[in-house]
């Protein structure tokens, strides 16, 4: 099946997103602490880089085509989409000044705002996996869906000179993202121990 085929993949290219290395800075005293959110907002800034480069754009736009595009209502229409559009889509996003504080603000994370402590236990494989799948859950949540298809249509890709037709393009938007942020998220739970050995160097 395509999806479990390319679950590694996804996850490293696009799960990384919101998780640092080592990121054990979380607050245990329930409050945002500064160290934490700046660890948090470095380590996003850094792997965003990377979810831009020639590569990872390359890989993020076949596993859409293979395991997206044929479950849309017009599967080629999809395909040309991602050719045409998913790399400046992916660099709006990941090349946004305020993605790496709005991930590292998400209630699954809380690195960047006052709220529980998610880090529950001592940094190794079974803490990598559990904080791997809450990066599962940010990008698959309802309001990260709404939040990147706002974004994405508003004037930050659609409605700037990226795009040629706002109209269409936010169309596209709408087809596509709310049908791939599920997939990407339930990937990286799937992919949770895979991650943690090739980005964290745990779960060896």
């Amino acid at each position: 099946m395509a999806f479990l085929k390319n679950t590694t993949l996804l996850a490293l290219t696009v799960g990384c997103l919101a998780l640092v290395n080592h990121g054990l800075a979380f607050s245990i005293t329930g409050k945002a602490d500064d160290d934490a959110c700046k660890d948090c907002t470095d380590g996003v800034t850094q792997l965003n880089k990377f979810l831009m480069s020639e590569a990872a754009i390359a890989g993020e736009s076949q596993l859409i085509k293979e395991v997206i595009c044929p479950d849309l209502d017009d599967p080629k229409g999809c395909e040309k989409g991602v050719d045409a559009w998913w790399g400046k889509m992916a660099t709006a996003v990941f090349g946004d000044d305020n993605t790496a504080t709005e991930i590292c603000s998400a209630s699954e994370i809380g690195a960047c705002k006052a709220r529980l402590p998610v880090y529950q236990g001592k940094w190794g494989c079974d803490e990598c996996k559990r904080l791997v799948g809450l990066v599962g859950e940010v990008i698959a949540s309802d309001d990260g869906t709404k939040t990147t298809v706002d974004f994405l249509k508003g004037d930050a890709f659609c409605k700037s000179s990226a795009s040629p037709n706002a109209t269409v393009c936010a169309q596209y938007v709408d087809a596509l993202m709310p049908a791939a942020l599920p997939v990407f998220g339930e990937s990286i739970g799937l992919a949770s121990e895979a991650m943690c050995q090739t980005v964290y160097a745990q779960c060896q």
